[in-house]
């Protein structure tokens, strides 16, 4: 309730539903659970990567909150949402860019990050418009923004067979990812 109102606070133009949904419990995740609620993870451990985030198990605590996510994607198509904004726990609002950046998102998004931290700091991206670029690989799913188009795309990928970091699997989804045994993801 705390982080609703403080939305309903900062966001007063915002009149739509907001729904909580709280992260999945790791500690209740298991094999037998996975089973039982159609999951499966992916084959995440790369043996010779430079990169030691890829060169590691995932953890419970990685697959809950990918799998918290998509369960936000699953509802929203459920509930026929036409746009949904995702924030996890710890997500601040800057009250005048917030405004100030959402009446510039282009109608046709599918996916739009409402913050976000660059992979590659001197990758080059597409300016949209005022602090509003076509993304290069990102990582940070604490704030981002889906179109019912952009949902309905994502549960197309059909995630829930493959749970990996969700960070990795949206990049999957809107461009080329260094991991080349992630391209089987569908890059629209």
């Amino acid at each position: 309730e705390k982080y609703k109102s403080e939305i309903r606070s900062k966001l007063n133009w915002f009149n739509g539903p907001i729904v909580g949904k709280k992260l999945l419990d790791n500690s209740k995740i298991n094999d037998d659970w996975f089973s039982v609620n159609g999951y499966e993870f992916f084959k995440w451990k790369s043996k010779n990567s430079n990169n030691k985030w890829y060169n590691r198990d995932l953890t419970y605590e990685d697959m809950s909150l990918a799998i918290s996510h998509h369960q936000i994607w699953v509802n929203a198509k459920n509930s026929n949402y036409r746009n949904i904004i995702v924030l996890e726990e710890g997500f601040k609002i800057e009250d005048e860019q917030t405004a100030e950046t959402l009446v510039k998102v282009p109608h046709n998004y599918d996916l739009f990050y409402l913050g976000r931290d660059k992979l590659y700091a001197d990758k080059a991206e597409v300016v949209i418009a005022d602090n509003i670029n076509l993304p290069s690989a990102s990582y940070g799913t604490y704030g981002y923004m889906l179109s019912a188009k952009g949902v309905e795309s994502l549960l197309q990928q059909n995630f829930n067979s493959y749970i990996m970091p969700i960070g990795d699997f949206l990049i999957s989804c809107y461009t080329k990812h260094d991991r080349s045994d992630l391209n089987f993801i569908v890059n629209d």
